[in-house]
C-alpha cells in the first residue's frame, strides 16, 4: 500500500531528502532509465529509498550508473560482483536483454531482491 501511495505523491511532490529518507517501502516499483522502463525491487534499504524519490542516473552514484549503461549497451557478457540488491544487474538487463548478466551477492535477503527484480521484468 506504501508503495502506491508513494508513487502517486512522487507525481505531485518530491519531498526533500531529509523527509524522503524516513518514506521507505518494500515491493516494486516502475522506474526507468537510458529510455529503457523497468521494475525495481525495493527491498527498504536506502539504495533503493532515494532512487525511488530521486530517480535513477540523477543522485545515488549518477556517474557510476551512466557509465555502466554505456558498457551494458554493448556487453556480451555483464558481472556484477557483491550486487546488494540488483540495481546495476538490473539495469543492465534492461538496456542490454540480449547480453547473459550475471549477478553474485552472499548476502540472502538482497540475493531474494535480485530474484525478485528478475521476476518482474521477466529476465533470466
Amino acid at each position: 500500500m506504501k508503495a502506491s501511495a508513494f508513487a502517486l505523491l512522487r507525481r505531485v511532490w518530491i519531498p526533500p531528502k531529509r523527509v524522503f529518507r524516513h518514506l521507505h517501502f518494500e515491493g516494486p516499483s516502475e522506474t526507468s532509465f537510458h529510455g529503457r522502463s523497468f521494475t525495481l525491487f525495493n527491498a527498504g534499504t536506502w539504495i533503493e529509498n532515494t532512487l525511488f524519490w530521486e530517480g535513477i542516473g540523477t543522485g545515488w552514484e549518477r556517474v557510476s550508473l551512466q557509465v555502466w549503461a554505456r558498457l551494458a549497451e554493448r556487453a556480451q557478457v555483464v558481472l556484477d560482483v557483491g550486487a546488494n540488491t540488483g540495481v546495476y544487474a538490473t539495469v543492465a538487463s534492461a538496456i542490454n536483454p540480449a547480453a547473459k548478466v550475471l549477478a553474485f551477492e552472499p548476502n540472502p535477503d538482497f540475493s531474494r531482491a535480485i530474484d525478485r527484480c528478475n521476476e518482474l521484468n521477466g529476465f533470466k
